[in-house]
């Protein structure tokens, strides 16, 4: 069943990912903010909570955990005093080394025997999936309203 298997791996990554870094006491919540940040400097909060769909809270909190480690920055942005842009500190930079190369490894691993033609399909139908399903969401919302 898809929902039980993409549910299984997700599941099965946060582990990977979490015991990668357990010495640096890091969640797989900060690693994903981390990973987002590399492609997207100087995001704000609401960015990163549009893009992963969750609670500007939780990203908070997040934010707020990453900082006190010293991973990340956060200034006024210059173009909306209301808003703080994110940024990734100097000290984040070898860690995110350490990232890149253990989701590397994830990924080759669970991806044995599948070819880059399929592994392209695949991400192109799963995010054609998640796009439908935050349609539905959306859709479903603006009923009760």
């Amino acid at each position: 069943m898809l929902m039980r298997d993409l549910s299984i791996i997700v599941r099965q990554m946060r582990v990977f990912a979490e015991r990668n870094l357990s010495d640096r006491n890091l969640g797989f919540p900060e690693q994903i903010i981390l990973m987002y940040l590399t492609e997207h400097e100087h995001a704000n909060q609401e960015q990163i909570a549009t893009y992963f769909e969750i609670d500007k809270g939780a990203v908070t909190k997040t934010i707020e955990k990453l900082e006190e480690k010293g991973l990340i920055t956060r200034q006024v942005d210059p173009s909306d005093k209301r808003k703080k842009q994110v940024m990734l500190s100097a000290q984040a930079d070898e860690l995110l080394a350490n990232m890149g190369q253990a989701y590397a490894d994830w990924s080759q691993h669970v991806c044995l025997g599948i070819s880059a033609k399929e592994m392209a399909q695949l991400e192109k139908n799963i995010a054609i999936m998640a796009h439908n399903s935050s349609v539905l969401i959306g859709e479903a919302y603006k009923d009760e309203g």
